[in-house]
């Protein structure tokens, strides 16, 4: 694969984590079920994971461009990011909004 062609996949990728991360927030802070099952955001953040070791690893020898590195940082974080949403889902998970309206005197 080309550097311009993993730089691609990495932002591709990227773009999907950083919208299934937003969503499980939404989905954790509204109290409702998760949109995509456990199993298949693990997968998606994993294969992110691995194409960025791929990436690098793969290029020892030469090095890569800033843009792709800066790609590659960007996708680090996206992975953070989807695996922090996660945390946060089960963490609110079961957990219920208080509705308690307090009058001014």
């Amino acid at each position: 694969m080309s550097e311009q062609e993993i730089k691609q996949s990495l932002l591709d990728q990227t773009k999907e984590i950083e919208r299934l991360g937003d969503t499980i927030l939404r989905a954790a802070e509204g109290r409702r079920p998760i949109p995509t099952p456990l199993g298949e955001a693990l997968k998606k953040i994993g294969d992110l994971t691995a194409e960025c070791g791929e990436a690098i690893s793969d290029h020892l020898d030469q090095a890569l461009t800033n843009e792709t590195l800066e790609a590659v940082v960007s996708a680090l974080g996206a992975v953070h990011a989807g695996l922090d949403s996660l945390v946060v889902f089960q963490a609110l998970e079961g957990s219920s909004y208080s509705t308690t309206t307090v009058a001014n005197d």
